[in-house]
């Protein structure tokens, strides 16, 4: 008698029941990171309340106001473009308008809180360390990465971000139950890998900068902590060198601030402009990137860097 082959169906057996046992993990982690996210909504709902403040679902509240989405095409919001080290890196779990917040004097305003979460631990970690790249030398200007023209809020976990939208219209210091929101999104942010940063702010007239875990801007970052990504000369003949600019070309070249030796190498790579922006002349930057050399921050032209890896650069 001939034993039946059992070794295939057991295997598959086996592997099917630790792809059920890891997609349970994978669940009970979403419900985790679902459950601190209802936790820090009943604590803003607790915060509102009182005052006769309250939390709308937002695809019931008409549009009023530009840029009023932390991950939409505005193309009239300034900073919209620069918010996409966020916005490619996460899903949205929700979108709230914050109704009926009471203002010094009487006077009645509205905000925006949206939440949304990373698609994964390590473009979560990405996004983070771009942020702490861009602004981690103080503040950065619109032309220079700042996620808004006006004020915004953005607080990070290790699981999700929140933004806090609250426009040009509004001064934070009179508005209590908006002051009490914010302090329930810091309260729920978790500092990035020992940096003590919970996110980034975007403020009036287009300047971003990080946040510590008071809430304030953070002081500027070693450099050693703040950069990830590095870059050589290339393409720059020998004897020549590559320029640092006070901006990129535009109608005309800015001022020279510093210049990069044909064998430059292990440069700081600060923010690279996104290709394509959803506004008129908002192109000059193309083709330029912020690195930092000798202690100063300034753009070269694209075409003579290259990417270096990481391992050639980092101290050891």
């Amino acid at each position: 008698m001939t034993m039946p082959h059992v070794g295939a169906p057991c295997r598959v057996g086996l592997i099917g029941w630790w792809l059920l046992a890891n997609l349970a993990l994978v669940e009970h982690a979403r419900a985790e990171g679902t459950e601190g996210v209802d936790a820090v909504l009943a604590g803003i709902d607790a915060r509102l309340t009182p005052s006769g403040a309250r939390r709308v679902d937002s695809r019931t509240m008409p549009t009023r106001r530009m840029g009023t989405a932390l991950c939409e095409e505005w193309v009239r919001e300034p900073g919209a473009w620069n918010r996409d080290f966020l916005c490619d890196a996460t899903t949205l779990l929700g979108r709230w308008s914050l109704e009926n917040l009471r203002a010094d004097g009487g006077s009645r305003v509205s905000a925006l809180l949206e939440v949304r979460r990373f698609v994964s631990r390590e473009r979560g970690v990405a996004a983070r360390r771009t942020a702490l790249e861009r602004y981690g030398g103080g503040q950065a200007s619109l032309h220079a990465g700042a996620i808004s023209w006006c004020f915004l809020d953005v607080f990070w976990t290790e699981e999700v971000v929140y933004s806090l939208w609250y426009g040009c219209h509004i001064s934070l210091p009179h508005v209590k139950a908006l002051q009490a929101v914010r302090a329930e999104l810091l309260r729920a942010a978790e500092p990035f890998a020992g940096t003590g940063v919970v996110g980034v702010a975007g403020a009036h007239s287009g300047w971003s900068f990080l946040l510590d875990e008071e809430g304030r801007m953070r002081a500027p970052l070693e450099d050693g902590v703040r950069f990830q990504h590095f870059a050589r000369a290339v393409n720059v003949a020998e004897g020549d060198v590559l320029w640092l600019r006070e901006r990129p070309q535009g109608r005309s070249l800015g001022a020279k601030l510093d210049k990069l030796p044909a064998t430059a190498s292990c440069v700081p790579v600060v923010f690279v402009p996104p290709h394509v922006r959803p506004r008129a002349g908002g192109g000059e930057t193309a083709g330029w990137a912020i690195v930092k050399f000798n202690g100063r921050e300034g753009w070269v032209n694209r075409r003579y860097l290259s990417e270096q890896p990481l391992a050639e650069c980092a101290p050891r």
